[in-house]
């Protein structure tokens, strides 16, 4: 299987005409970044079988530049693991600051738990999102398959050398430019490779197993009470929300909790775990916890978190 990860073309953030902090609608492509995606699209031979795009809209409007270049009619699939690597509090201004090197540098060296931005993900967690799309994406299509995925430029550069690295391949360690597309060939003996590297990066972690919290009495605090907004996407919380103190969930942050059956805003709150929400495109389960006795069912529980866990493909464990 050919698996194309394409960078987008220039966007307005990048020409400075608009402000990472702006909403991601505003920051589409420029005109120069379209034509790129165009020029890039010309050079292609062949057919797509399937195109998938990170959510956002830049990543969006280049698949479809790109498809309509080609003439191929294909629907873009918006994947939730294709998305741009989160940098912290330093956002993606900030790039090329010393601290953002430095924790590039270290990272290129096998430093897999040094985050960006101190709050931001760290080599492990973009590895282990990128090599799972990979992975399901294999089994998905036909070996003789060519799957584009566009995606964001130091995503790209870190998983074409991490792949390359695990399979022994020599590799230019460089950057991706804008609308620049580099080809990753998946096989099973490569996807197998990726299946231990991820076992193997995962297994030295410090992450918590939330299954160890179910059905037992734990102790929420609330960063994010009832009636908040999200500070990035600006959706409303309709439950409780927060976290277990002194964890380590599969984003780096603590564990994360919904508290249900409480319609008043909270700072703590001590209840019984009754379920897992295991998201299957995102490294980050979370708990569900209710005052202790009150009975739910699953349906109640994507009830009341679908505000959030729409967004992502999961399972509720019991």
């Amino acid at each position: 299987m050919k698996l194309l990860f394409m960078r987008h073309g220039e966007s307005k953030s990048q020409a400075k005409l608009v402000q990472n902090s702006d909403p991601d609608i505003l920051n589409n492509l420029t005109s120069d970044g379209a034509q790129q995606v165009k020029d890039a699209s010309k050079n292609f031979k062949g057919k797509l079988n399937a195109t998938y795009s990170s959510p956002y809209t830049r990543t969006k409007e280049t698949a479809q530049i790109f498809l309509d270049t080609i003439k191929q009619p294909l629907s873009i699939i918006t994947d939730e693991r294709l998305r741009e690597i989160d940098y912290g509090f330093h956002g993606g201004d900030t790039k090329k600051h010393p601290e953002m090197i430095e924790v590039a540098t270290k990272q290129i060296a096998g430093d897999y738990e040094i985050r960006f931005g101190r709050t931001g993900e760290n080599k492990r967690e973009i590895v282990t999102r990128f090599f799972n799309f990979m992975i399901d994406i294999f089994n998905k299509h036909n070996a003789e398959d060519t799957i584009l995925a566009v995606t964001h430029g130091r995503a790209i550069s870190i998983i074409e050398y991490e792949f390359c690295k695990i399979n022994n391949i020599t590799c230019e360690l460089s950057g991706t430019k804008n609308a620049q597309i580099k080809e990753i060939i998946l096989t099973q003996e490569t996807i197998n490779k990726a299946k231990q590297h991820l076992q193997q990066i995962n297994k030295t972690s410090k992450q918590t197993n939330p299954s160890g919290y179910l059905n037992k009495i734990v102790s929420v605090v609330m960063d994010r009470p009832l009636g908040t907004k999200h500070p990035k996407h600006g959706f409303v919380y309709e439950v409780n929300y927060g976290y277990i103190p002194n964890t380590v969930s599969g984003d780096g942050e603590e564990l994360d909790a919904y508290v249900l059956g409480i319609d008043k805003p909270l700072k703590e709150f001590t209840g019984r775990c009754v379920a897992i929400i295991h998201r299957t495109n995102d490294n980050d389960d979370k708990l569900v916890v209710v005052p202790d006795g009150l009975k739910v069912t699953n349906q109640f529980i994507e009830q009341k978190t679908k505000f959030q866990e729409q967004w992502f493909k999961h399972e509720i464990i019991r």
